[in-house]
């Protein structure tokens, strides 16, 4: 199996992409739906991480995108 630190790089490779996606929805009210798509997947993403084998702070991850929701909102 491999260490925590691999998979953590290997996560946030996966997450990244999710996040630029959820940046670039808030820039335009009609990109609402590729928002929802986006942070749905984010979330799922989230949900299924092992709590001892991952070293990823969610609210780190989270917290940011959701200021740029309240932004944009």
């Amino acid at each position: 199996m491999k260490n925590k630190s691999v998979l953590s790089l290997e996560l946030y490779a996966l997450i990244n992409p999710i996040l630029f996606w959820l940046d670039f929805s808030l820039e335009k009210p009609d990109r609402l739906s590729l928002f929802k798509m986006s942070w749905k997947t984010l979330l799922k993403i989230i949900s299924v991480l092992p709590d001892k084998l991952i070293d990823i702070d969610e609210i780190t991850i989270i917290l940011p995108v959701l200021q740029k929701v309240n932004m944009f909102c």
